[in-house]
Order: C-alpha cells, then sequence, then structure tokens
C-alpha cells in the first residue's frame, strides 16, 4: 500500500498520510525431512528421510513515512528525501518450534544431554594446578587431549583450585537450565526496529 505526494485525507490543508508505504509480507514453509535416529547414537531408527519437521509461518510489516527535503530546503534538496521507517518482525508473534532433536522428535531435549545424574560424572576432582603432595593433582586424566586441564574456574564455585564432583553437577545443572531456556529451535519473538533513510 503506498500513497503519493498530495494524497490521504485532507486534515487542516495537509495530508498525514501522504508519502506512506505500508508492506505487509508473510510465508509459509513445509517442514525439512530428517532422518529418525537411536538415542546417543548414530544408528538409525527409521526410513531415511522418514519423518518431517513442523511447518512453519512468518509475517513481517514495514510502515515507513517519506518526506521531501525541498519542502523544507526548497529547490537545492531537488529530489532528496528523508524517510522513517518502522519493521516489525514476526509481527504476529508465532513462537512455535522449527526444528526437532532427530531421536526424541522434541525440540530441546536430544535424550542424552538433559538427563545425566550425578553418577554419570567422574567422581575425581579436577584441580586447578598439579601439586606435588597431591598425586590425582599431577594424573592424566587431569587433562584433555589437548593438554588443557579439565578443571573450569567457572564451576569452581568456592574458588578453592578444586572441582569437585557436586561442583561440576550443579554445573551441569545451570548448565541444563540454560538449555531450556534458550529455545534455539523456536521462532524468534516479535522485534521492533526503527530506522532513518536519507537519499539525495
Amino acid at each position: 500500500m503506498y500513497s503519493q505526494d498530495g494524497e490521504g485525507p485532507n486534515i487542516a490543508g495537509t495530508h498525514p498520510l501522504e508519502n506512506m508505504q505500508l508492506n505487509i509480507s508473510g510465508g509459509f514453509a513445509s517442514g525439512s525431512p530428517y532422518t529418525k535416529f537411536l538415542v546417543g547414537s548414530s544408528v538409525a531408527a527409521g526410513s531415511i528421510n522418514g519423518e518431517r519437521n513442523p511447518s512453519t509461518l512468518s509475517s513481517n510489516i514495514r510502515l515507513a513515512k517519506t518526506f521531501l527535503l525541498k519542502d523544507v530546503l526548497g529547490d537545492m534538496a531537488a529530489a532528496s528525501t528523508f524517510d522513517i521507517y518502522v519493521d516489525v518482525f514476526n509481527w504476529m508473534n508465532f513462537t512455535s518450534y522449527t526444528s526437532v532433536n532427530p531421536a526424541t522428535g522434541n525440540p530441546i531435549d536430544n535424550g542424552v544431554t538433559l538427563h545425566q545424574q550425578i553418577g554419570s560424572f567422574i567422581a575425581t576432582p579436577y584441580y586447578k594446578e598439579g601439586t606435588p603432595g597431591i598425586t590425582e593433582s599431577l594424573a592424566s586424566g587431569q587433562y584433555d587431549t589437548y593438554g588443557q586441564r579439565f578443571y573450569n574456574a567457572n564451576s569452581d564455585f568456592d574458588k578453592n583450585g578444586v572441582l569437585t564432583l557436586a561442583e561440576r553437577y550443579t554445573s551441569y545443572l545451570k548448565y541444563v537450565e540454560d538449555v531450556l531456556s534458550f529455545k534455539g529451535r523456536y521462532q524468534a519473538p516479535r522485534q521492533v526496529s526503527i530506522g532513518l533513510l536519507f537519499r539525495f
């Protein structure tokens, strides 16, 4: 929808809706196919591409108002314009999930990551530094394949240089909480942006 200069209702000698644009766009996408796998493995549990992700809807709006600079600056502005626009992405606020984990058919849970128990973790504490008097702090099990210590300061809640089993499990629970709140497989909620555009 577009109105040109001088168009629209006349209010007190002005046309407040002149040089305005309203664009509404939308789309529908059928879900992409995927192959179901057994939980925690790469073994197919069904036919190739035998499952399908959910369909999605999208809809966006742009409202723009164009001001002719010649109305303010005279002929020296020639055809220069100044636009103010508002974009509303996903204006109908569709927030359903767009894909799923191929093992579970769930958008968040892959059947493994969110189901660890404290017994799933190695009981040996991880040390920030090797200490000659503490044999296990010097063991090869303190390092990954790149020679970096497993110790993580962010998980060492009491900051004593020793990452205990309880601290690792607490850190894991915080990670699970973050995963559940992130919702990376879901559509982003409604977003509004405002912008300015000069044309010379």
